[in-house]
């Protein structure tokens, strides 16, 4: 994802999925790690697809005037989850945030993952 223009780039860091007692549903949650600094975590239904359907996506620590963790999900946030299933996940998303009294534009930002084991269901 570009911050402001700025390339941020992100690894891997785990995942999970738990059941949302009473529901028949399960909460997937994905974590990344900066490859200088930083983390971005996503929670949102399991096998869920579509536009703007991720509850929760924050960055945090991204650089030393940020330092603190940031909800991108907002009213200028948008978001395309394409694939959302036991082996892999892959969604676009883009916004705006104001950090720091600062606003912050996010584009071209793509999550991808491909789990080294699939979900048991």
């Amino acid at each position: 994802m570009k911050i402001n223009g700025e390339l941020k780039t992100f690894t891997t860091g785990g995942r999970e999925i738990s059941i949302i007692w009473g529901t028949g549903q399960y909460d997937l949650s994905l974590l990344f790690y900066g490859s200088t600094q930083g983390t971005l975590r996503l929670e949102m239904i399991y096998k869920e697809t579509g536009n703007n359907v991720i509850d929760l996506l924050k960055l945090g620590n991204f650089d030393e005037a940020h330092t603190g963790m940031y909800e991108l999900v907002n009213d200028d946030f948008e978001s395309n989850v394409l694939v959302n299933r036991s082996e892999c996940f892959y969604a676009t998303f883009s916004g705006k945030i104001n950090a720091n009294g600062e606003e912050l534009i996010i584009t071209e930002g793509v999550i991808s993952y491909e789990y080294d084991e699939p979900f048991d269901e």
